[in-house]
């Protein structure tokens, strides 16, 4: 089954077409959430929100638009909500298994350096201010074209221009 047709089931209520969906996208909402968030637990919070988010808002989703983009905006404004929570609680959690961890003798250098910089870039965007992040995460790492992140963000193309350049500018 496609995912156009198992949306369209689930937005019928059907939990069985709704389970398959969920499948089908739950490792590209999970990447999504953890470049954004930078944390495996926080990146499963995130994802279980978004899909409880989605099964409450499928009425108004429209089959005209494309449905990632509707996707990438229910998670955008997942993560989003969670970093405001975690501003606000003034707890930076920047530590994940796989970046952190040790090297083992097999690892060459140049993919400890890779880790080091991902962790670095990491650190760095997640103190800046939401927006940013978000327009930071879904052009440079999911390199989605601007025209799409406005629509996700509902904003205007220039805004997210002046979004990204603030986000590189601050990292």
């Amino acid at each position: 089954m496609t995912i156009d047709q198992l949306v369209q089931l689930s937005r019928h209520g059907d939990l069985q077409a709704f389970g398959k969906l969920v499948e089908q996208e739950e490792t590209f909402v999970f990447r999504v959430a953890f470049r954004m968030l930078g944390n495996e637990a926080d990146a499963r919070d995130a994802v279980q929100d978004c899909f409880l988010r989605v099964w409450k808002r499928l009425s108004t989703y429209n089959p005209k638009r494309c449905w990632r983009t509707w996707l990438y905006a229910v998670i955008s404004n997942c993560c989003c909500d969670m970093l405001r929570q975690r501003k606000r609680r003034q707890k930076f959690q920047s530590e994940d298994v796989d970046v952190n961890r040790q090297v083992d003798d097999r690892d060459t250098a140049s993919r400890f350096e890779q880790q080091e910089l991902v962790r670095a870039i990491r650190l760095c965007a997640e103190r800046l201010h939401p927006r940013q992040q978000m327009v930071f995460v879904l052009r440079d790492l999911e390199e989605l074209e601007l025209e799409e992140i406005a629509m996700i963000l509902k904003c205007s193309v220039g805004s997210v221009r002046s979004n990204l350049y603030y986000a590189r500018k601050n990292i």
